[in-house]
């Protein structure tokens, strides 16, 4: 539960979470699986990440406004970062740039002891820069953050992982395969080697090099890496999390080229059941895009049925 209220002219975000046994159960979990992020942010700024990937991102901004106006102690360069990131999720790529601008800065060259913050920051910057298909902007700012975390020492790190993930994305959309596939899976082993089983980062990791099958065309390995980041997406996120819907939609599509009508249409359904029950906009601009896919589904049935 979530609502706003106003105690002697000061505006207050209350949040409620109430669970079932089952629920309580994915919270201890979810709490383990975002111990190493404390690291790096406070408590209240995690919260706000929980907020996001429980598909509640209008709240999660109010609270970084809030925070914002009465900061305390916050480090404003970790609110403008979060910020960012919610602006990405409603595309407004040229926004987010400018609070990732201030949040590097701040971070960079005002306290030292935030220098890996600073490289992070990079990396959110290049995923953005990919976006906006401006690849050699995306190149230089993950090679900067990778070479900020070499300069501090931390040449063996499960964080170098989110660079060569994103660097592997970039030689994906240049169409180099090969090299592609070699950055994601170097990410892939690094993640599995330092983090715990069934880590949602390790299901970004199996999407990515699933994605660079499908392109191509090798519908069957794809299948097989969708699937597994499909497991580990539905032990932890609530089931109208856009990754979810994403990556159902996708397991979809792959059957549908390896043939499999019925299980594309199992999948794409199951897509669709939970894209309407979310609120996020990238949810919600994919809506037309299976519903085409549902209609060849259908479609390729009706030819059937006609032979």
């Amino acid at each position: 539960m979530i609502k706003e209220e106003e105690i002697e002219n000061m505006n207050i975000l209350v949040l409620a979470i109430k669970t079932t046994g089952e629920g309580m159960e994915i919270a201890r979990k979810y709490i383990e699986l975002n111990q190493s992020e404390m690291e790096f942010e406070s408590s209240k700024i995690m919260l706000c990440n929980l907020l996001k990937r429980m598909d509640k991102s209008d709240e999660f901004l109010k609270f970084l406004k809030q925070f914002l106006k009465n900061r305390g102690n916050e480090n404003i360069a970790h609110i403008y970062h979060r910020i960012g990131l919610i602006l990405r999720d409603k595309k407004k790529y040229e926004a987010e740039l400018e609070y990732f601008e201030k949040a590097f800065n701040l971070c960079f060259y005002s306290d030292s002891s935030q220098q890996k913050y600073a490289a992070f920051v990079l990396h959110k910057q290049g995923t953005v820069y990919t976006k906006m298909k401006q690849l050699n902007k995306a190149w230089s700012s993950q090679w900067r953050g990778l070479q900020i975390l070499d300069t501090m020492g931390y040449v063996d790190s499960h964080w170098r992982a989110l660079f060569y993930r994103s660097i592997g994305r970039i030689c994906l959309y240049r169409n180099k395969f090969d090299k592609a596939m070699k950055f994601c899976m170097k990410a892939l082993c690094i993640r599995i080697f330092f983090l715990i089983p069934d880590h949602v980062l390790i299901a970004l990791s199996y999407v990515d090099i699933a994605t660079i099958y499908f392109y191509q065309h090798q519908y069957n390995e794809a299948l097989l890496y969708h699937l597994q980041a499909v497991e580990i997406r539905q032990k932890y996120l609530v089931p109208n999390n856009h990754e979810i819907v994403w990556c159902l939609h996708h397991v979809g599509k792959t059957y549908y080229k390896i043939g499999d009508l019925e299980k594309s249409l199992e999948y794409y359904l199951e897509s669709l059941k939970n894209m309407r029950r979310s609120t996020l906009i990238l949810a919600r601009e994919s809506h037309s895009s299976l519903l085409d896919d549902i209609i060849l589904v259908y479609g390729n049935e009706y030819e059937k049925t006609l032979e």
